[in-house]
């Protein structure tokens, strides 16, 4: 199995790194560490720690789109129990 890109690995260790300690709590360089990647491709792809806070809170928060969707379709009551779960 492929080894995920550095931008999704940046992503997976950073999202739980920064709902336990928050963007100040996390530095760049254990981010990078827990990524497994350099120092510079937290830069590279979010433009350093703020950049890639903000993605993570854009990603976390668009599920909530979803859930709109959900309950403003047309479905029948336990289908819609059924797309949200």
């Amino acid at each position: 199995m492929p080894r995920p890109d550095s931008r999704s690995r940046i992503l997976a260790a950073a999202t739980p790194m920064f709902a336990r300690h928050g963007l100040n709590g996390v530095s760049v360089r254990s981010l990078a560490s827990a990524a497994g990647v350099n120092l510079s491709m937290i830069s590279y792809h979010f433009g350093g720690k703020e950049g890639l806070y903000a993605e993570i809170l854009k990603e976390q928060f668009e599920g909530f789109r979803y859930i709109d969707d959900i309950a403003n379709g047309d479905l029948p009551p336990l289908e819609k129990c059924e797309q949200y779960i």
